[in-house]
């Protein structure tokens, strides 16, 4: 009964061992794709205004085909003031969103040691983006912040910032500064 055994056992194993050195060949493939991503990178851009008055408020929208200061009515131009941008331009990949981040300046001082300051507000005209030369679709870079736009066919996105400035009483003659800080980052498909 041990020799039927034994070979009842051997014949399983056996049959075991064919099995699994009859299943045919494999491979692995491998699957790889291949991202490329072109660094974001920001041109800062410029904003100027003068001359200023002490004591006096002007609304200033971003608009860099009529750079135009206004009184505190916004249809009232003021003479004698020049306005002047540049724009921020955003670069990378073409078509994608990306996601703009605002710090705008409450406030500009003085760059020598004169005294007062001339404070900050923004509203919905106070940022511009678009084409070069004709950014023409408005919003408030406090309110909408951040804010998602789309690269252009070129990869590039063009932004105008501006400021309403109201100049302190005791403002001397100066110029006076102020940081606006833009961060940009992918952020892939629109959300």
């Amino acid at each position: 009964m041990n020799r039927l055994s034994l070979c009842l056992s051997v014949l399983i194993l056996a049959g075991l061992c064919t099995t699994a050195f009859a299943q045919p060949p494999a491979g692995v493939i491998v699957m790889r794709a291949t991202v490329v991503q072109k660094p974001l990178t920001v041109e800062p851009g410029s904003f100027s205004v003068s001359p200023l008055n002490a004591g006096k408020c002007y609304r200033i929208p971003a608009d860099i085909q009529n750079p135009l200061a206004y009184g505190p009515t916004p249809s009232i131009i003021v003479s004698g003031v020049t306005v002047s941008f540049t724009e921020t331009v955003i670069t990378g990949d073409i078509a994608s969103f990306v996601m703009v981040t605002f710090t705008m300046p409450t406030f500009l001082s003085p760059t020598t040691a004169g005294s007062g300051f001339i404070r900050c507000s923004y509203d919905n005209l106070s940022a511009a983006s678009g084409p070069a030369g004709a950014e023409g679709t408005f919003f408030n870079p406090q309110l909408d912040n951040p804010k998602v736009f789309k690269l252009d066919a070129s990869g590039t996105l063009n932004i105008i910032l501006s400021a309403n400035i109201c100049v302190d009483q005791n403002a001397n003659t100066d110029t006076y500064e102020g940081d606006a800080l833009i961060a940009a980052q992918y952020i892939g498909v629109q959300p």
